[in-house]
């Protein structure tokens, strides 16, 4: 069991995680793409 699942490694979902690991690190990220948001992989 997980305290928390995160859904998607963009933007949101790795903000989500960079605040929840401060306090548990029973977190799941289910994602099926690459990490990180487009711009920051190619550019906007």
């Amino acid at each position: 069991m997980y305290d928390l699942i995160i859904i998607g490694a963009g933007t949101a979902g790795i903000s989500a995680y960079k605040e929840a690991i401060k306090y548990t690190q029973n977190i799941l990220i289910i994602n099926d793409g690459p990490w990180d948001t487009t711009c920051a992989r190619v550019g906007c």
